[in-house]
């Protein structure tokens, strides 16, 4: 997940890894004030829908799901805020074990274990450093980037968390996927900051998933997302933000006929969003 965001929504930019609360226990060793390293096991299924915790394939593996993480932080090209250099290499792995029963005969099924995995590299970077504790005219640039296959489990990317679909045979398979975010933030004055954020997410789908498979053609094959905000902080506890925000969403197909619904609208679309926002922290 990216080290700082400013997006205004709740769920704006999760499906570029933006990051989500699971249940873990994670171990982090410094071996000097600036590298460290991270393992630790988190849920392999999406612990909050009480229709999947115990009935997917993520939870039918015998596989939890295994995490671990190498990162540099440093304050050596100064800070804004919190925020300081730093850079860090993650990966999950974990298994999911799906099945087949066919339909007109229960005893024939089978099992296929395919892997869940996803490598991603986050960073941080201070281009104008704040001076004096003042961050007027300061610049930060932070997002990450992230490759994987069957993020389904987590639901990490929120709605385009794709995992396995049938082939012919009955066997199942998963898209492989690539995509980034990135975020530059200036601040005009100590309390006001502009942010530019874009997202991009990408799915390898085969040509005969794209065009045969139900299931997979009314998925998205590639979204991208653009976001200018403003915010400001008016003090320590309120801030008030303002956004724009335009979301492309590309499908792996369309169905045929003339019909309304799943499968029949068209191959792509476009939403804008324009938010005004105010928090209170306590």
């Amino acid at each position: 997940m990216p080290y700082y965001g400013t997006w205004l929504g709740t769920s704006d930019f999760n499906q570029y890894l933006r990051g989500i609360r699971t249940p873990q226990m994670a171990f982090r060793y410094f071996f000097t004030k600036e590298f460290n390293a991270m393992v630790g096991i988190t849920s392999a299924t999406d612990w909050s829908d009480g229709t999947r915790q115990y009935n997917d394939g993520y939870a039918r593996s015998n596989w939890p799901g295994l995490m671990s993480e190498v990162a540099y932080w440093s304050d050596r090209c100064g800070k804004i805020g919190p925020h300081n250099l730093k850079f860090a290499l993650g990966a999950y792995y974990g298994r999911d074990k799906e099945n087949y029963v066919d339909p007109n005969n229960a005893a024939n099924y089978k099992d296929d274990t395919i892997n869940a995995w996803v490598t991603a590299f986050r960073y941080s970077i201070p281009i104008v450093p704040e001076k004096q504790g003042n961050k007027a005219m300061s610049v930060l640039l932070n997002g990450n980037f992230f490759i994987g296959q069957n993020v389904a489990g987590n639901k990490w990317l929120s709605t385009p968390s794709y995992g396995a679909y049938l082939r012919p045979g009955n066997d199942a398979a998963a898209p492989t996927l690539f995509g980034l975010f990135a975020q530059a933030s200036w601040w005009l004055t100590n309390n006001v900051s502009l942010n530019g954020l874009y997202g991009y997410l990408k799915y390898n789908y085969s040509e005969w998933a794209r065009t045969n498979s139900a299931a997979a053609r009314d998925r998205i094959n590639m979204s991208q997302t653009y976001a200018v905000n403003l915010l400001w902080d008016a003090n320590k506890a309120i801030r008030f933000g303002i956004e724009w925000m335009t979301m492309f969403n590309s499908f792996n197909g369309k169905g045929q006929g003339t019909g309304t619904g799943a499968g029949f609208a068209d191959g792509s679309g476009t939403i804008n969003q324009y938010r005004l926002a105010a928090w209170y922290f306590f």
